[in-house]
């Protein structure tokens, strides 16, 4: 998951004019992440679903620095869609760090996607030289671990700091062990795997999704458990969602894995038309199935789940849509 916050603004091409206007055939802009990848999946289909309810509309996926970024960008109306987490949702509307202010410019269309969980995995070596089984186990056996986990100003890297808080560990004691903490990018978990460089990658990832295959392929790999607690602690302060890996998820997990999960969120700037809110929230029920067929990653999708954002307030259109849908009280 790209989440930084800091991005060329010049390097967007962000929509204006003809772009807001509130009748459909809709050219809007929607700001993403990376070239590649899940929010690029995501918005094809829901870029399908609005055309298809809209003939002519087109939802065009943008590069950008990610979320945090896609938040600050969406806030000050220079572009009318962003793809953010409902981690990232949780800084906005506290108006915490990196935010020097609340975000209220913002408003939810949709949760999207779900189901991007924390994964606590461990080469099999060095789990069983330092009897480590359950997450907490780190705190107690004080390795020299090297632990890989995602880029500073990442929300993952956030989230992960705070896991690692609430067993008693900083990146800092880590060091001060012997080991090293690593933020970088999920394309380089693999390849510091492969070449011994990291005993664990710390990172939120689609469950067999291309990160987590990889690692699987990269070294002789085990699963760390974690408590309950832990779980739903840090997932009541983000916003976040208890979620279970199936024990069929892995050859190298033999449980079913109590974690957390991040989620997908399309905003909307407030001053988006009520009209415009409406249409975009009635293609994306009305054509959830099509939305679904992008991915097998997103067969979970229900009509429901657009609905599930705990945190953030949804668009007054969007609201008027879900409610005649009778998805909304």
């Amino acid at each position: 998951m790209t989440s930084r916050l800091l991005v060329p603004v010049c390097a967007i091409a962000l929509a204006s004019g003809p772009a807001f206007a509130a009748d459909p055939p809709y050219n809007l802009t929607a700001l993403g992440g990376s070239a590649a990848g899940l929010l690029t999946t995501i918005n094809s289909g829901i870029d399908k679903a609005v055309a298809k309810t809209f003939p002519g509309s087109t939802i065009t996926y943008q590069t950008s620095g990610g979320g945090l970024a896609n938040i600050a960008l969406v806030q000050a109306n220079r572009a009318p869609l962003g793809y953010v987490t409902d981690a990232e949702i949780t800084l906005a509307v506290d108006g915490a760090k990196p935010f020097k202010k609340k975000m209220d410019g913002i408003r939810i269309i949709a949760k999207v996607a779900g189901w991007v969980p924390m994964h606590y995995t461990v080469t099999k070596a060095f789990a069983e030289k330092y009897k480590l089984k359950d997450f907490s186990d780190i705190a107690k056996a004080k390795p020299p671990m090297r632990m890989a986990m995602q880029q500073r100003g990442n929300v993952v890297s956030f989230v992960s700091e705070d896991m690692l808080k609430a067993i008693g560990v900083t990146p800092a004691n880590i060091k001060g062990w012997g080991g090293q903490v690593l933020y970088v990018g999920g394309s380089e978990f693999a390849p510091l795997m492969s070449d011994g460089r990291i005993d664990m990658m710390f990172n939120a990832t689609g469950v067999r999704g291309r990160v987590a295959t990889a690692i699987g392929r990269a070294a002789d790999v085990v699963q760390l458990t974690i408590s309950k607690d832990i779980v739903e602690k840090v997932a009541k302060k983000w916003g976040l969602t208890p979620y279970t890996i199936p024990k069929t998820a892995y050859k190298w997990q033999n449980f079913d894995l109590h974690t957390l999960s991040f989620g997908i969120v399309l905003i909307a700037n407030k001053q988006m038309s009520d009209k415009t809110a409406y249409n975009l929230t009635k293609a994306l029920v009305e054509q959830v199935d099509l939305v679904k067929t992008v991915h097998p990653f997103m067969r979970k999708l229900t009509k429901e789940f657009y609905v599930s954002q705990s945190r953030g307030e949804y668009h007054p259109g969007a609201v008027r849509y879900y409610k005649e849908a009778g998805l909304m009280k």
